[in-house]
């Protein structure tokens, strides 16, 4: 498991309960308010996310990490950058790739890949 297979497919580090890769759900729209309404009913149920940002013209993405609680409030966590985030002042959005990851188990492979 390659590191740019990864940063393509963030699903690859977990497994449903049966062993199997999750899918990711890839939201776009011709605006970003568009694409943050999308994300707001993808993202409705209590938990953890990994939502995955693309731009648009630009060959990078980002991820970070969502939590809805049961109070209905969402947080958005940025761990690489060690803060939380107002996911309102991305902007030139082309997708977010969404993975409810609270019940996943993590891919055994990823940690011996980074381990090597």
């Amino acid at each position: 498991l390659s590191q740019i297979a990864l940063g393509d497919n963030t699903a690859l580090a977990f497994l449903t309960a049966k062993g199997k890769t999750p899918t990711i759900t890839v939201l776009k729209g011709e605006t970003d308010d568009l694409i943050f309404s999308k994300l707001e009913k993808q993202t409705k149920a209590v938990g953890r996310y990994h939502i995955g940002v693309n731009y648009k013209q630009m060959n990078y993405g980002h991820i970070f990490t969502a939590e809805r609680l049961p109070n209905g409030k969402i947080l958005y966590y940025d761990a690489q950058k060690n803060e939380f985030l107002n996911i309102r002042e991305l902007a030139n959005i082309e997708s977010f790739e969404v993975l409810k990851v609270d019940k996943l188990l993590l891919n055994h492979d990823v940690i011996w890949a980074i381990a090597d």
